[in-house]
């Protein structure tokens, strides 16, 4: 395919997260892993996301062309009120009291990160408690 100019892609889908404490064996009981939910856009949420450092998911390749302000949203589930942690790059963004209602019921949240220019590297967690669960999330670049 050609084309005139490369569209940044605005949909990250969290099946596609590497999950550096995923174990296929299964032996842990709250491990984190990719869990069938209808109502996520891809049929796919990250669940037992968070409750350690190590914990995370994380997207090694997210593309902006110019880098900048960008609102970020994210699809989460969650019964109870969870904060996430959200790290770009090393910089260090927080959501706190997600909430949706329910184990597959979905919101969102919405916050601005910086991007740089190029490849971005975002993670998330939470290093303290158990996170939300994560659908995807979208970014908007930031008109100035």
């Amino acid at each position: 395919m050609e084309a005139e100019e490369r569209l940044e892609p605005d949909r990250y889908e969290a099946e596609w997260a590497y999950l550096p404490c995923f174990d296929d064996l299964g032996k842990n009981p709250k491990q984190i892993l990719y869990a069938a939910s209808p109502e996520c856009s891809g049929g796919m949420k990250v669940h037992h996301l968070g409750g350690s450092r190590e914990n995370y998911a994380e997207w090694r390749e997210v593309y902006s062309g110019k880098g900048g302000e960008y609102e970020m949203t994210v699809r989460y589930c969650s019964p109870v009120n969870r904060k996430l942690e959200i790290w770009v790059n090393g910089m260090e963004y927080e959501m706190e009291g997600l909430n949706s209602g329910g184990e597959d019921e979905l919101r969102e949240a919405s916050c601005t990160i910086v991007l740089n220019s190029g490849y971005n590297n975002i993670r998330m967690g939470n290093r303290f408690g158990w996170a939300p669960d994560v659908d995807c999330f979208t970014l908007k670049e930031m008109k100035k």
